[in-house]
């Protein structure tokens, strides 16, 4: 039975904070990229020519211990919503046809969390949208303007980076170009007629292929007339190519501004398989969940960042939302993996504050059964490796493969074949297993709630979904004494709720409950689960409330679901 009481708190993440003073922010991403191809890393002998990166590292803060996704689109989507691909359902696996790969409009952007007297630009390749809607799709998510390539140039319909299809504002034409350096111009163009402040997300197509020549005065490099002979060389090239545009964006723009700006530089997955050269290992690069694929540059500068260090803490793409919003001074409630760096900047020393960085791979995208997903836990020094193939009941990972990257960066000695683990391996090893369990089968926010009188009621889980045990289920920022209507629906596997604004679906059956908000506008409902659950088995819940000032009538919190493990 569940019972109703009275909740007197309120969540911190809730309050508004004081805006600091505006500044302007600038985010980068480089397509392919990992440690091994910035210089500055150290950690490839022959990483190519980075200078202008090199000398952003040494103006800022590097992130030695930086996670992404695997692939490019799951990667885009942690960084603009600051939540695991699990709850926005960008996975980076081949499209579905009732959920394809792009962020749901529903997902809160870093763009629209941004005050409105910031100007808020998208440039580069976007590849968060396809053809099943219209173009539209940065438009949609909080930003003024979007101009670039809506994907990847794709070689098999012809584009190259001198030749290639530009939206802008999902209007398209031909543009011959240089891809990389299209893009820094419409930086310098928008930069240069703004005052500030102003959030510019510039993502660069470079070096993702089409692997090419780029024009001689962008590189250094003396390349062999076969693009195909040396891929590896020709990347390098690309990526030269790239710092030198990065250079001349850094110059160009007025000292003053670029004093006041935030820069944050990060990869969104490791170096293509054919671009990656030993020691590095191409069965371990781009689309995989080792190393290789997964740890990317992240270099970050600009005002009160302390110059020229290195930072070991654990870190993901995900983090850049709340170290932006911490930056400017604006709440982000709905970006619930994302944690601030801002304090590394002034003691890149402190202690890592995540106790492990995440990262996963799944298909197909959207919040059905994956027939594949790998997913990755690291702590100060191992790493957790989990590959599920859903084709057995209960759900459980059919590989585990375990780590020490301080002994084996490499990832080449799977701990897991010897006879035993040490004492420190196997406590490590459980904490990651332990966390992989409660990330996953405890509660899941499918988050975007429709906003009422007091903005968008916030719904929380607690305790675990073990058979037997209690859990509950909080609300909190609701009209005060309302009348709601609790959704609950059933499931094993497939969400009868596919993110965003639950539509109940009763087959499997599902219920409605009738609750009443306190005068804080508040609910805790408590339950327990029978002791014979069905391992697997989800709980997905939303409250519906009364209130005047919703769309119809009507507000409604978050989605949230529990699975019993």
């Amino acid at each position: 039975m569940i019972r109703v009481v009275p909740l007197c708190l309120l969540f911190a993440a809730l309050l508004p904070r004081p805006a600091a003073a505006a500044q302007n922010v600038l985010v980068i991403v480089a397509d392919d990229l990992g440690v091994d191809r910035v210089a500055a890393y150290g950690e490839h002998p022959d990483p190519g020519h980075t200078p202008r990166l090199d000398q952003l590292a040494s103006e800022g803060v590097l992130f030695r211990n930086c996670w992404s996704n695997p692939v490019c689109t799951t990667t885009r989507a942690s960084i603009l919503s600051g939540r695991y691909a699990l709850r926005t359902g960008v996975g980076g696996g081949p499209p579905t046809y009732l959920d394809p790969p792009w962020l749901k409009n529903e997902e809160v952007t870093i763009a629209e969390a941004l005050p409105p007297t910031y100007a808020k630009w998208a440039l580069g390749k976007w590849h968060l949208d396809n053809d099943v809607e219209p173009f539209l799709n940065p438009l949609d998510q909080g930003f003024d303007l979007h101009w670039g390539s809506t994907g990847s140039l794709q070689q098999t319909l012809g584009e190259t980076y001198f030749d290639w299809i530009k939206s802008v504002d999902g209007t398209f034409h031909e543009t011959t170009k240089y891809a990389t350096t299209d893009t820094i111009d419409d930086a310098l163009t928008l930069i240069g007629g703004d005052s500030g402040p102003w959030f510019l997300y510039l993502a660069l197509n470079a070096p993702h292929g089409p692997v090419h020549k780029p024009p001689p005065e962008l590189h250094t490099f003396t390349l062999p007339t076969d693009v195909g002979s040396n891929i590896p060389i020709h990347t390098k090239a690309m990526i030269e190519a790239m710092d030198t545009e990065l250079g001349r964006l850094f110059d160009s723009i007025a000292p003053a501004v670029l004093a006041d700006t935030l820069v944050i530089f990060v990869g969104d997955n490791g170096t293509s398989k054919v671009a990656t050269t030993a020691p590095f290992v191409p069965e371990h690069a781009k689309g995989t969940i080792f190393e290789g694929g997964i740890n990317v540059p992240l270099i970050i500068a600009g005002p009160g960042v302390v110059q020229g260090a290195v930072c070991d803490a654990l870190v993901d793409t995900t983090d850049i939302f709340a170290t932006v919003a911490d930056f400017v001074g604006v709440p982000h409630a709905t970006a619930i993996d994302s944690v601030s760096m801002l304090p590394y900047l002034a003691q890149p020393a402190l202690p890592s504050i995540r106790p492990w960085a995440y990262a996963e791979y799944f298909a197909p995208d959207g919040f059905e059964l994956h027939p594949v997903w790998d997913r990755a836990l690291r702590d100060g020094r191992y790493k957790l490796v989990q590959r599920f193939l859903q084709d057995k009941i209960p759900f459980e990972p059919r590989f585990v493969e375990f780590y020490d990257l301080l002994a084996d960066p490499f990832e080449l000695d799977d701990l897991t074949k010897h006879a035993h683990l040490s004492a420190s391996e196997q406590a490590s090893f459980d904490t990651l297993s332990q966390a992989a369990t409660t990330l996953v089968w405890s509660w899941l926010d499918f988050g975007q709630a429709l906003a009422g009188t007091h903005g968008e009621p916030l719904l929380k889980g607690g305790g675990f979904f073990d058979p037997g045990g209690t859990f509950s289920v909080t609300l909190s920022g609701a009209l005060e004494s309302a009348t709601t209507v609790v959704v609950l629906g059933f499931g094993t596997f497939d969400l009868p709720f596919k993110g965003g604004i639950m539509v109940p679906d009763f087959t499997p059956p599902g219920a409605l409950l009738l609750a009443s908000t306190d005068p804080a506008g508040q609910i805790v409902l408590a339950s327990s689960l029978p002791v014979d659950a069905p391992s697997g088995l989800h709980v997905y819940i939303q409250d519906w409330i009364q209130d005047p000032l919703g769309p119809a009538g009507w507000s409604a919190s978050n989605a949230i679901a529990g699975t019993v493990q």
